[in-house]
């Protein structure tokens, strides 16, 4: 393992030509790591759209099964419910204004 990789997020991420290609960007550079230490930064985040949610999982996921640590850090309170409210953090939130959906 080397030095940490810090990856920091824009400011919104909404579903536009500019998340996808920071996505594809994100995938291209880290897809092929392996026993890499990466950290998501989302300092500069203000805005999610929840759908996007599961494409970050996803890509979380991918590199953790390529032996990679993944952290989140500097997440806003407003940024975490909304991972939380679709179950993608340890801890779960009941969604009281029904806005996500149940499996």
């Amino acid at each position: 393992m080397d030095e940490v990789k810090l990856i920091k997020f824009p400011k919104e991420l909404d579903i536009n030509f500019a998340f996808f290609n920071f996505i594809c960007d994100l995938y291209d550079k880290y897809s092929q790591s392996e026993f890499e230490s990466i950290i998501f930064d989302f300092t500069e985040t203000k805005w999610i759209d929840a759908n996007l949610v599961a494409v970050l999982k996803s890509i979380i996921d991918l590199l953790r099964e390529r032996y990679n640590t993944v952290n989140i850090r500097n997440m806003s309170i407003q940024i975490k419910m909304i991972f939380m409210k679709n179950g993608f953090l340890n801890q779960a939130v009941k969604d009281v204004n029904k806005t996500t959906m149940e499996m």
